[in-house]
């Protein structure tokens, strides 16, 4: 069955069967071993509890916290990385359903998701899958602020057209009270609109240490105003 999606502007043809009325990106799932494992661990430490600072993403947030720069900017602050790898929103969705921000209420939840689902889903699906987690989070978390970022540029292609169909739309999901937008990815093109290859790894998809430095410095004032603490200084 061939089904019309209009979503502010963007209309996307989606062709589903009988039996999967639900588009993937909807879909609330989990990956394999290892995910499980991380996610077992996550669960754990928010039972904790004592968070203050949630990020949640795929593995451009995961891998932050393995930069130096990651415990000058977090490492003072109750966080918790729920960045996982490979993640779509249908696994964010899956992973808020099944405890990972359960008995908490931190002052801050910042999310970037969507660039693993381009190329496999309409940018309106997305859309509503990244909606769909910020609902979530208004349900579980209602005394929370949520920044939601933008999916930063990639490399040229389909995957790159579809991430910005998709950040057309995002604003739209803010109401400037419990959920806020933020877009950055003008620090991370050229005027010609080609990346700035420094910030990025090689497969011009994951960042940098440059690139990181720049997101938590546009980050910061953000994370100061909402925790309530001195903000941390542009490192050099």
């Amino acid at each position: 069955m061939k089904k019309i999606i209009q979503l502010g502007g963007v209309v996307a043809f989606v062709c589903i069967s009988m039996a999967e009325e639900t588009p993937q990106a909807l879909r609330a799932e989990r990956p394999g071993e290892w995910w499980m494992q991380r996610h077992d661990e996550k669960v754990a430490a928010a039972a904790q509890g004592g968070v203050d600072l949630i990020h949640i993403g795929d593995s451009i947030t995961h891998y932050g916290e393995r930069e130096a720069l990651y415990d000058t900017y977090f490492g003072h602050r109750n966080t918790l990385n729920l960045g996982f790898g490979g993640d779509g929103t249908q696994n964010v969705l899956w992973r808020l359903q099944n405890g990972e921000v359960d008995g908490l209420t931190p002052k801050l939840v910042v999310v970037m998701i969507g660039t693993n689902n381009a190329g496999r889903d309409d940018p309106a699906d997305i859309v509503l899958g990244i909606q769909a987690i910020v609902t979530e989070l208004r349900t579980r978390v209602p005394a929370s602020e949520i920044l939601l970022f933008s999916i930063f540029p990639r490399a040229a292609g389909a995957e790159h057209d579809c991430n910005v169909a998709v950040n057309a739309q995002l604003a739209s999901l803010a109401d400037g009270v419990h959920v806020f937008h933020m877009d950055i990815n003008s620090h991370f093109v050229n005027g010609d609109g080609s990346l700035k290859e420094e910030l990025y790894y090689t497969d011009l998809l994951h960042l940098s240490s440059q690139g990181y430095q720049l997101w938590w410095e546009q980050m910061e004032p953000a994370v100061s105003q909402a925790l309530g603490d001195d903000p941390v200084e542009p490192a050099e």
